[in-house]
């Protein structure tokens, strides 16, 4: 020092912001400390330099200042000098006063406690709950406890952390942490921050409490014991137990539907389900697994676990498989949440009930057309579709089964696909499947058959669980009827012989399909056109055929006849007629035979009985009331000619002859009229329809007789003719006969009286043959015709020398017979003979030609009448 300063008071500073206090508080500071120095005779010429203490002995950098007059000076000592000052002693701080650059001594020293800032923050644990520090909550990761950043926190700052707790036997736990540790520049800018050994505090008393108490020495030293600042301390209650209240997860296209509980429409899940899982306090690192619960299988999909990062919620993915299998089922959602440490816990379940699938198609026929399918317009088999649906998935088992009722009204069923796997192609383009037509045609003609079709969803095979999609309703119309033409059982093919259908015919009618659903009407055609009514009957499923009694009058009424026959058959949906039987039948036999009692084995002798003859017919076994009937009997009258018994000419059968057969007399006056031994023939013809025309008749077999009476005998002896000679070409007529010399001849013949009498057989006039001529050339043929038709003829023939021929003849000019008279043994002898002639059966000698070339008388003539 140059020279000697004058005396200088220098009293204390002081601190501004302490107002007088010797404790201030270092919030006030923050923004720097105000260190005012005033003193007695201050002038601009003094140099003011305050001295603030730091480490180490030194100052804190604060510039100096000049002094004022009659005042005071205010120096501000950054904050950062002030924060390392904070403690729990007082700070000393003065200022030096230099004049012309000599220093007076250190004024007098200032003191003040710098208090640790009111608003020091509390140590926290990141991750506590109203003062509740779970340990399960922190994700397996120490827990942190932090610092928010203080008043003055600085890197020159040192802090330790003590915690005190409790172990689960009762003892005290305590424990320093992180001693003397620097804050650094991040700390400065977030707070601090610093894990504690998880280990440490699983290990004390869950619910017990923990306490954590922050301290910081503002001031560094540069001993081993800084002088630390208490912050206020944490009191919290430690839970150590694992534990974690989890919700429900919530299927996230389901509906909370209030009292019906949630339910899922699975018409939005076609794609999957989406299965959310949301909980408080999930960690990262949480290992979430999800469980679905439904029927066994593909309705009950493990889903993958999900490990949490950073998401506040997982979501899985849920297969339409799961929904598919549950239809028209609840489902059970729940979830375990595992954590590092070992702990797990299970979520509550949440069911939720799944709706079933609405818009399932229905299946189709490719060949029906509209709702009927009808197996004329197509042939083979018809093909069954179903296209595409919701949640269809290959492998899934498909069935489908027709079902209906077969033609005799029984229940129906025919298997299609009996749990088939959905193919590739089948996902493509939907499930394809052949009804074989066998199966079509086994169902009821006209009737309604249904195309049932299933899926199990639920991944089994299993028809009882399988889904049923909507029903197919078609009405089958089978193939047309191959209607054949019907049988007659007592018929061979189409010939029917009358006899067998005597007590009527069965008409059996037989084809393909016959149901008793069928309505069948049998057409017996009559002659005039219309059918025999005929009640119609239902079809037989077994047997498949239906027997229609024809009565025997029709039968009947056709005899003889050709007759058509044919058949109806009616369905729901179709009518339809058979092909004709053409049925022949035959014209009857075995009939009877007309019958004359009075006759005795084919002979009629008028002798033997008296009055009249009756003719009759039994009933023939075809006989029917209203049948029209001939009868006639032929026979020959003593001339030759035909008479004619007209019995019955076309009568009608009463009902009393069914039973009774016909019966009519022959009158006998009728009967004497024909000519003895000639045929009395009887026909009998009857018309088994009851028409009138007699061609059509069935002819009986004929009665014949022969007719047998006194004969008619005449005489013819010339007795009393005169003499009547004839030329060829002339005739000579009597009584009993005509003589006629037939052309050609030579000489004369007709009657001549001759003397000399030949006893018995020549006396008088007799008719002469070749008059006068023993050796007439030529010879004469002499025809004579007799008036009465004869049986027998007998004559005399007297002076026979020559050969003589005698021809006899009927009434139609036929020869039935004949003489010859061989010539005597000499010219000088004559002959005598007796010609008896008899007509053959069923016939009469009618004339006569004679033969001769000489003189011969004929004569005594008897005849007996046919």
């Amino acid at each position: 020092m140059s020279g000697t300063l004058p005396p200088l008071e220098l009293p204390a500073p002081i601190l501004v912001e302490a107002e007088g206090a010797l404790k201030v508080d270092s919030l006030k500071l923050v923004a720097g400390a105000t260190i005012r120095v005033r003193y007695e005779e201050m002038t601009p010429r003094h140099r003011i330099t305050v001295r603030w203490p730091i480490s180490g002995g030194e100052y804190a950098p604060v510039s100096a200042q000049d002094g004022v007059e009659a005042g005071f000076v205010d120096f501000v000592i950054p904050a950062q000098y002030v924060g390392i000052n904070i403690s729990i002693a007082p700070i000393s701080f003065s200022y030096i006063v230099t004049v012309d650059g000599q220093a007076y001594p250190p004024s007098a020293a200032g003191a003040v406690v710098i208090d640790r800032p009111s608003n020091a923050p509390s140590p926290l644990f990141l991750g506590m709950h109203k003062d509740v520090l779970d340990l399960a909550l922190l994700c397996c990761d120490d827990p942190v406890i932090h610092v928010e950043p203080w008043a003055f926190i600085a890197t020159t700052n040192v802090v330790e952390l003590y915690v005190a707790g409790e172990y689960i036997d009762g003892s005290r736990f305590r424990r320093t942490y992180y001693r003397n540790e620097a804050v650094t520049a991040d700390e400065v800018r977030n707070g601090w921050s610093r894990a504690l050994p998880r280990a440490d505090l699983a290990a004390l008393k869950h619910g017990s409490e923990l306490y954590a108490y922050f301290y910081v020495a503002f001031r560094p030293s540069t001993g081993p014991n800084p002088t630390y600042i208490g912050f206020p301390g944490l009191v919290t209650t430690l839970l150590t137990e694992p534990h974690l209240a989890l919700t429900a997860p919530h299927l996230v296209e389901s509906v909370d539907c209030g009292a019906d509980g949630w339910v899922l429409n699975p018409v939005n899940t076609v794609d999957g389900a989406h299965l959310q899982v949301a909980y408080e306090f999930m960690c990262p690192g949480d290992r979430v697994c999800p469980t679905v619960i439904g029927t066994p299988g593909s309705g009950s999909p493990v889903l993958e676990c999900q490990q949490v990062a950073d998401e506040a919620s997982l979501e899985f993915w849920v297969p339409p498989s799961a929904i598919s299998a549950n239809f028209n089922q609840p489902i059970l959602l729940a979830y375990r949440v595992m954590r590092c440490d070992g702990s797990e816990w299970q979520s509550p379940a949440r069911e939720v009930e799944v709706l079933g699938l609405s818009g399932l198609p229905t299946p189709r026929v490719e060949q029906s057309t509209g709702n009927v399918l009808d197996l004329n317009t197509f042939s083979g088999d018809a093909t069954a579709l179903v296209v595409v649906w919701d949640y269809m998935a290959l492998g899934q088992a498909c069935w489908m089964w027709i079902t209906g009722e077969e033609e005799d009204g029984s229940p129906y069923r025919f298997e299609v696909l009996e749990g088939t796997p959905v193919t590739e192609e089948w996902l493509a383009s939907g499930v394809s499947a052949q009804l074989p037509r066998l199966a079509l045609q086994a169902l009821a003609d006209c009737s309604d058959f249904q195309v049932h079709f299933a899926v199990n969803f639920n991944g089994e095979l299993d028809r009882g669980s399988a889904k049923t999609f909507p029903v197919l309703s078609l009405e089958v119309v089978q193939e047309d009827w191959v209607l054949t033409a019907p049988t007659v059982r007592e018929a061979v093919g189409s010939q029917l012989t009358v006899y067998n259908g005597r007590e009527g015919v069965t008409v059996r009618v037989a084809y393909e399909r016959m149901s008793a659903s069928h309505g069948i009407s049998v057409c017996w055609k009559r002659s005039d056109g219309t059918c025999l009514p005929l009640m119609s009957k239902p079809g037989n499923n077994d047997p498949q055929y239906v027997d229609f009694h024809i009565p025997r009058e029709a039968v009947i009424h056709g005899s003889g006849k050709t007759v058509k026959i044919h058949y109806t058959v009616t369905s729901l949906c179709k009518v339809a007629t058979s092909a004709d039987l053409d049925l022949q039948i035959s014209v009857p036999v075995r009939l009877p035979t007309p019958v004359v009692p009075q006759a005795t084995n084919g002979i009629l002798d008028l002798r033997t009985f008296t009055g009249d003859a009756d003719i009759r017919v039994e009933p023939w076994w075809f006989i029917l009331p209203g049948q029209k009937v001939w009868l006639r009997g032929i026979g020959t009258r003593k001339d030759g000619s035909p008479y004619l018994f007209n019995i019955y000419l076309g009568k009608e059968v009463t009902a009393g002859e069914v039973t009774a057969g016909l019966r009519q007399a022959l009158k006998r006056i009728e009967l004497e009229l024909l000519k003895n031994f000639s045929t009395l023939t009887f026909t009998c013809k009857v018309t088994a329809d009851g028409s009138n025309q007699e061609s059509a008749a069935v002819v009986f077999p004929a009665l014949i007789l022969s007719v047998r009476m006194e004969p008619e005998i005449r005489y013819e002896n010339f007795t009393g003719q005169p003499n009547r000679k004839i030329s060829a070409g002339q005739s000579v007529d009597i009584a009993t006969m005509t003589i006629t010399l037939l052309p050609g001849s030579g000489g004369t013949s007709g009657i001549e009286f001759y003397a000399w009498t030949t006893p018995g057989m020549l006396d008088g006039p007799a008719l002469v043959v070749c008059s006068n001529s023993s050796n007439q050339v030529p010879e004469q043929r002499i025809r004579v015709d007799f008036k009465l038709a004869s049986q027998r003829v007998k004559f005399a023939y007297t002076w026979q020398q020559h050969p003589v021929d005698i021809v006899f003849y009927d009434k139609t000019g036929r020869s039935i017979g004949s003489r010859y008279l061989p010539p005597a043994p000499s010219d000088n002898d004559q002959q005598n003979h007796w010609i008896d002639f008899t007509a053959p059966a069923d016939s009469s000698i009618t004339s006569m030609i004679v033969r001769a070339s000489d003189h011969a008388y004929i004569d005594f003539f008897t005849f007996w009448g046919a």
